[in-house]
């Protein structure tokens, strides 16, 4: 996610967005992950997770201060993230991430972009389509 950050502010993050990219699933390492969907389908443990998180990243000095911006930046790189992850896979012949591609795409294309972002956006809708012929 770090090198995504770095493309998509052409390579000058800010410290912190940087340390914020580098930090953002550590917690994960500790705890795993529970996908996105059953947090939302499930918000008594999608917000139990998110507690727990909130904890660790304070327990292990995880914490990074960012502006709004930033923040915007650093969900970009997770959303591109997934879409890089999910794209891998279907080059692998795994087709059952297909909707998690087009919901992260959908969020991309609702927020506004700045032109690295979009040429990403391009790069990885891209490798999608041609990973499934």
């Amino acid at each position: 996610m770090a090198c995504i950050t770095i493309a998509l502010t052409d390579r000058a993050p800010s410290r912190n967005l940087l340390m914020a990219a580098l930090f953002h699933d550590l917690v994960e390492c500790i705890v795993g992950d529970i996908p996105r969907n059953a947090k939302v389908d499930y918000r008594v443990i999608g917000h139990a997770f998110g507690e727990v998180e909130k904890h660790l990243e304070a327990h292990h000095g995880l914490v990074v201060e960012l502006t709004e911006e930033e923040n915007s930046m650093l969900k970009q790189a997770d959303i591109f993230d997934m879409l890089y992850y999910v794209t891998e896979e279907q080059i692998l012949g795994n087709m059952r991430l297909v909707n998690a591609f087009n919901n992260g795409v959908r969020y991309l294309e609702d927020h506004e972009l700045n032109k690295n972002a979009q040429k990403l956006l391009v790069d990885v809708k891209e490798r999608f389509v041609n990973g499934s012929k």
